[in-house]
């Protein structure tokens, strides 16, 4: 049994009959709950997209990339073609609520808790029957089990294909778009997954579109607020022991937010808030060229970035004369554009792709430089906080 779907993105996308039954389980409908852009919606209203769609819309991509290599010379078995499908489809099965939005509550990276959702699930009793294991499906997720898994995760890969231009799409931008010719110019050589010579400028027009896309759409500083004020209400939920980690695998989007509502304190507060628009300002940040290096190194890890905002948090509220949950500070993830790093096949050798593109290091430096902390407050405690931050901050 085979059915086409209608996407707004790829048009027509063809799913057989394992695809509908890894769709049909409770835990890939948990998606449909998960918006894409987390809390971006609260910037661009049309972001309502979902990562249930952009699941099926990785598997559509990772197929047609397959196709390409196999043009150009690759042979694979069925089994593994198979794998790589059911892989690309269960990508994201372990995303939190609100996507990107929780990472600093998770330990691990949602393609390390595949594992476990699928071992828990219904989902294992359907990868069992056709043949393949937890492990392997895990670790093609991750893009680690061989050289192909890396159509799933990579330097350019379905995922981020699928997502710059869905997301674009949906928040009504132009930002995300690029060249479609890149899905003709993938290659495998030398044991690896590359792109053509003739792929450098569809590759190029992927850089920007990442560059923009971060800078107008995923790092919008109002996104950025909302998203620091729901991760305090949901680190004081599991500190109080209200909320847990296994349950947040199982929550959607607006779940979580009433889960939130029934929790005391920052939780329920920053749930209403998050809900009403009524949202944190900011009141400080410091920039990429202002932090010292201490700071940029523990903004390197999630540990790090974890103990620094909680640190800043104490020191700027004992500051400013503000209590617990009255001051936050976001340090977000270094932004390393991983495009910059794909490999091309120039006169049958691997060549980085900065070595021959005028566009890779200037975009990259860009991208770096576009980081920040950012520090939120309160509106009636704006001027204050920012005194304080400046205290803390700038005068360290």
């Amino acid at each position: 049994m085979k059915r086409f779907i209608r996407d707004p993105i790829h048009q027509n996308i063809l799913l057989n009959e394992l695809d509908l039954e890894i769709i049909d389980t409770h835990q890939f409908q948990r998606l449909r709950r998960i918006k894409q852009t987390g809390l971006v919606y609260l910037v661009y209203p049309g972001a309502q997209h979902t990562r249930f769609e952009h699941s099926i819309g990785t598997r559509h991509l990772a197929e047609r990339i397959l196709e390409t290599l196999k043009i150009y010379g690759l042979e694979i078995k069925r089994e593994e073609e198979e794998l790589l499908m059911i892989s690309s489809l269960l990508h994201d099965i372990a995303h939190l609520p609100f996507s990107h939005s929780l990472d600093l509550i998770s330990e691990e990276e949602h393609e390390k808790l595949s594992r476990d959702v699928i071992a828990s699930s219904e989902l294992k009793d359907i990868v069992s029957k056709y043949g393949y294991s937890i492990d392997d499906v895990s670790k093609c997720i991750s893009g680690e089990r061989t050289p192909l898994s890396s159509i799933i995760r990579s330097e350019i890969d379905a995922d981020r294909l699928d997502y710059l231009q869905r997301d674009a799409y949906y928040c009504g931008v132009a930002y995300g778009v690029i060249d479609s010719r890149i899905l003709m110019e993938f290659r495998f050589h030398e044991n690896r997954v590359a792109v053509s010579e003739k792929g450098i400028k569809p590759v190029e027009s992927i850089l920007f579109a990442r560059y923009s896309m971060y800078n107008m759409v995923y790092g919008h500083k109002t996104a950025r607020i909302a998203s620091r004020m729901l991760t305090k209400g949901v680190e004081e939920a599991i500190k109080q022991g209200a909320l847990s980690f296994d349950l947040l695998l199982k929550l959607g989007d607006e779940e979580l937010l009433a889960e939130m509502d029934e929790i005391k304190g920052p939780p329920s507060e920053m749930s209403e808030r998050i809900k009403n628009r009524r949202l944190y300002k900011r009141a400080f940040y410091l920039s990429w060229d202002e932090a010292d290096q201490d700071i940029l190194k523990k903004a390197i890890t999630e540990e790090g970035r974890r103990s620094l905002s909680e640190k800043l948090e104490d020191e700027i509220a004992a500051q400013a004369g503000l209590g617990y949950g009255e001051v936050l500070v976001d340090v977000p993830k270094l932004p390393i554009l991983e495009e910059a790093n794909v490999k091309v096949v120039v006169q049958g050798k691997l060549v980085d792709l900065r070595r021959i593109s005028l566009l890779a290091e200037p975009i990259t430096s860009s991208m770096k430089r576009s980081w920040s902390i950012g520090v939120y407050s309160k509106s009636e405690d704006v001027e204050k906080v920012k005194r304080a931050s400046e205290k803390v901050l700038r005068y360290r």
